[in-house]
């Protein structure tokens, strides 16, 4: 064995917290120490609470004893005794987050159930994620300073009727059982949930009863409903050249939706119904859209409206739900329109009543046909605060030289996403000033280009976009296409460059500006050398 004589020196060795802490209080007078100790149990109590406030089920029952497996599930190793709680109580009070995601056998929660020394062995438990779903499991972990619940499919919809009595302070709740019984326990559970802020549920669930039972909460804020799509609701079939197609669809709304708006209209709602509802995101029929929406806004504080449709909507029903929401929701900030398919082409010189929504910033609509230039400038005039703007999906596209009068009516606009035709030429004269100042991101769609445009394209893109824009497009279009799309992508910030060289700016303020007759003579002219 070699001694530490060598050459090599020692490498040199950091102390440990531990090592650290005790020199600290060799050299510290006794009242410091004093200091330095409480200092340190809070960093560990701060520390261990952090730890625990958040955790799975699996490494909480473990604090008990030991787990083992028995085929897919787990179980423990050995029975409890008085230590084991005491040691699972030390860290107990500490979760206020659990979640489940370990399969366990009945025994453990059996043995829980009759070891635990109070109801509530979680005492200060705020939110509780996919819990056991059995109807004799639940009630374990029904605790009453829960405020976050989710529960899945699996979840026994009989659990609910827990809620009011064991859970009467839940404000978020996510609700995806699929309960659609006609004497479904849900709608009287919920109506009972005064605390009640934030409601996910499933589309299943959505019942005119449950509608009628959410009216009278008082501190509801939005409902979303949560669904399981294979494909966006909005998708259509696309041709190799990007021309959008629909199969024929019976448009005839069915019977289930009719005898829902009128359930709607035979209910007695309160005199003000959903009195802080800000936010409708549902999953319905535009027609039965337009019966909800005229209760959901009633108090007129909706500032975020969601319709998504599953249904091939006709476009007499898609018109009719904008020009409704333009009538009665002038508050909103956020709209978003979509149906499974076009199911018949939007006329272009049809009004859609969206001018009225002065105060909108989002706007989105799926599946929807182009507009004429009259049209679109008389959309978009009024909705100068537009900070995002999605068009697709239609049977007709965007004529790429409409992203000009965007440009001339919403400067704001930091998302642009069309479905673009770049082959439509303008009847007009273009704007002489046009310039999307914010813009970060510009989505073409499935739009079709060939080599020969690509030019015109890129020229047309540097005039209107910042230097800073993303430009993106579908990848599922032909690689000609793509590629094509690709030299564009290149071409555009060279150009942008290159035009603020040409002009001697050193910002992009100023670069969409073009000279008028009026703002000519208001600039001096330079003096000869």
């Amino acid at each position: 064995m070699e001694d530490g004589s060598g050459d090599e020196p020692e490498a040199p060795q950091a102390p440990l917290i531990p090592e650290l802490l005790r020199r600290i209080f060799e050299c510290s007078s006794y009242k410091s120490n004093v200091s330095h100790a409480r200092v340190c149990k809070n960093w560990c109590e701060e520390a261990l609470s952090v730890l625990w406030s958040s955790v799975e089920a699996y490494p909480l029952f473990t604090l008990l004893a030991p787990m083992k497996g028995f085929g897919l599930e787990l179980s423990f190793a050995r029975d409890l005794d008085e230590g084991d709680w005491a040691r699972f109580e030390r860290y107990a009070w500490r979760v206020k987050s659990l979640q489940f995601t370990t399969q366990f056998s009945a025994s453990v929660f059996h043995t829980v159930a009759v070891g635990r020394r109070h109801l509530d062995f979680l005492p200060n438990l705020e939110a509780v994620y996919d819990p056991p779903p059995s109807l004799g499991v639940f009630p374990l972990f029904a605790h009453a300073s829960v405020r976050t619940l989710e529960v899945h499919p699996g979840f026994d919809p009989k659990n609910m009727g827990l809620l009011p009595s064991r859970m009467p302070h839940i404000e978020h709740l996510i609700c995806r059982t699929r309960d659609t019984s006609s004497g479904s326990i849900v709608p009287s559970a919920l109506r009972q949930l005064q605390s009640l802020i934030h409601l996910t549920i499933s589309h299943e669930c959505l019942s005119v009863d449950l509608f009628h039972a959410l009216a009278s909460l008082p501190n509801l804020q939005s409902i979303t409903t949560a669904c399981k799509r294979s494909t966006p609701v909005h998708q259509m079939a696309a041709s190799g050249f990007g021309t959008t197609t629909a199969p024929q669809a019976n448009v005839t709304p069915s019977s289930d939706t009719g005898s829902v708006a009128a359930g709607v209209a035979s209910r007695v709602f309160p005199l003000n119904p959903f009195p802080s509802l800000r936010e409708l995101n549902v999953q319905i029929r535009f027609t039965m859209a337009i019966e909800w929406i005229q209760i959901a806004n009633r108090s007129g504080s909706l500032r975020v409206l969601k319709i998504h449709s599953t249904h091939k909507e006709s476009a007499a029903d898609y018109m009719h739900l904008t020009n409704y929401v333009g009538l009665l929701c002038t508050g909103l900030e956020t709209l978003e329109l979509s149906r499974c398919a076009a199911a018949g082409c939007i006329p272009s010189e049809t009004s859609c009543g969206i001018e009225t929504l002065t105060s909108l910033k989002s706007l989105t609509l799926r599946a929807f046909d182009a507009r004429s230039d009259r049209q679109l400038e008389r959309m978009l005039e009024p909705l100068s605060e537009l900070e995002t703007l999605i068009i697709t999906g239609g049977q007709t596209k965007t004529p790429l030289h409409q992203i000009a009068l965007i440009a001339l009516h919403c400067g704001k606009l930091k998302t642009l996403e069309l479905d673009v035709d770049t082959w439509k030429m303008p009847s007009a004269a273009l704007p002489e000033s046009f310039f999307l100042g914010h813009l970060q991101k510009l989505h073409v769609g499935s739009a079709n280009i060939s080599e020969t445009q690509a030019t015109f394209v890129a020229n047309f893109l540097g005039r209107v976009l910042p230097l800073s824009c993303a430009i993106d497009f579908d990848h599922t279009l032909p690689a000609d296409v793509s590629n094509t799309w690709a030299e564009v992508q290149k071409w555009a910030p060279v150009l942008i460059k290159a035009r603020l060289e040409e002009r001697g700016l050193h910002s992009e303020k100023n670069f969409g500006f073009v000279a008028t007759r009026a703002t000519r003579a208001k600039t001096p002219k330079r003096k000869k050398k």
